[in-house]
C-alpha cells in the first residue's frame, strides 16, 4: 500500500528472502508480526521473535530474513515514501 507518506509492505516469509536487496534513499522499518526468524544484514545474524521492531539503515545492502523451525513469520514493512 502506497500512502503520500510512506509505504507499508505486508509479507509471509517461509523460505529467506531479501528484504533489502540495494541502498535506499531512507530506512527501512520492518515489525515481526509472527514466529520466528534470522535476520542476515551484511554478514551479521540476528534472532527476531513475533513483537521485535528493526531498522534496516539505508545503505545496507543484502538483509535477508529466514523463517526457523519450518515456521511461517509475517512481516509489516514501512517505509518513508520519497519523491
Amino acid at each position: 500500500m502506497s500512502g503520500r507518506t510512506c509505504i507499508v509492505r505486508w509479507r509471509w516469509v517461509r523460505t529467506t528472502v531479501d528484504v533489502h536487496p540495494s541502498p535506499t534513499p531512507t530506512e527501512l522499518f520492518i515489525y515481526v508480526t509472527h514466529g520466528v526468524a534470522e535476520l542476515e544484514p551484511e554478514g551479521r545474524i540476528a534472532m527476531l521473535r513475533e513483537g521485535s521492531l528493526v531498522l534496516v539503515p539505508a545503505a545496507v545492502v543484502h538483509a535477508r530474513i529466514r523463517a526457523v523451525d519450518g515456521s511461517d513469520v509475517g512481516l509489516l514493512e514501512f517505509q518513508v515514501r520519497t519523491p
